[in-house]
């Protein structure tokens, strides 16, 4: 008899781990569209709030590894220090100076496409040494470097263009997490 009430409780698992994974799939849906919700209205308050916070996890770490060193000063070498060190000072100024670092990744991104498109011009150039066309290539190639110069110039505004895009990506997650709970 036990062999026959086998495949029932087999069910009864499955209809459970199945309710289970609908509940994950609408919390973490839920999640994601509070997060893009955030992220889309205030793109430059997070990534400055994130940037903040992860600068004060760093500067406790590095506290934490300073006082790891401390205690253990014959045990420990060189670098637990310089490395308790550079947590705490890096922290200490991601934490204090959220902006300056936003803003200086953001440069460095305009930099990356900036020579990108001096690659793509020196690239078109080389192509219509031999002959080929290569207008269409040029034109795109000094639209990058123009918009590699344009994110260098303003870097708070493509923070809140790539934390709103972020954001939007967050909250079409949420619902299609939610819309594929409900349709298992």
């Amino acid at each position: 008899t036990k062999a026959c009430y086998a495949p029932l409780s087999k069910v009864a698992s499955m209809k459970n781990s199945l309710q289970r994974t609908k509940t994950t799939m609408v919390l973490t849906g839920i999640a994601s569209l509070v997060i893009g919700f955030f992220l889309f209205s205030n793109p430059t308050g997070v990534a400055l709030f994130a940037t903040s916070l992860f600068g004060g996890v760093l500067a406790i770490a590095g506290v934490m590894t300073l006082i790891g060193y401390a205690r253990a000063r014959d045990q420990a070498s060189q670098a637990d220090l310089l490395i308790g060190l550079i947590e705490l000072v890096f922290g200490a100024i991601l934490w204090t100076w959220p902006a300056m670092f936003v803003s200086w990744l953001v440069v460095l991104i305009g930099v990356f496409i900036l020579f990108t498109g001096i690659g793509d011009l020196v690239e078109a150039r080389a192509v219509a040494a031999l002959g080929a066309p290569t207008a269409a290539a040029t034109l795109m190639a000094v639209l990058t470097i123009v918009f590699g110069f344009v994110v260098m110039g303003a870097p708070f505004a493509f923070v809140g263009v790539m934390f709103a895009i972020a954001g939007c990506g967050l909250v079409f997650n949420g619902v299609t997490e939610i819309v594929a709970a409900f349709k298992k």
